[in-house]
């Protein structure tokens, strides 16, 4: 709300959907010092923890769409 925008966020496939951040002194390849401040991730997830393995040759698919947009005033 304090920025100004509006997200939605459509999955399909999942059971969960798990939004996180490295955080304050956590590091990930590619990402400088303070890029933890500037971005969150946002993944579909099927069945976790506990999730039955796929047998050979099946597969299983998830989706996530994200759409950001300035709210109405």
């Amino acid at each position: 709300e304090g920025l100004g925008r509006a997200i939605a966020l459509v999955t399909s496939g999942n059971t969960k959907t798990v939004v996180w951040n490295v955080g304050e002194g956590g590091s990930l390849p590619d990402f400088a010092a303070d890029d933890w401040r500037k971005y969150v991730c946002v993944e579909p997830v099927s069945g976790w923890p506990g999730a039955a393995p796929l047998a050979p040759g099946e597969t299983h698919e998830l989706m996530a769409a994200i759409q950001s947009t300035l709210a109405q005033e």
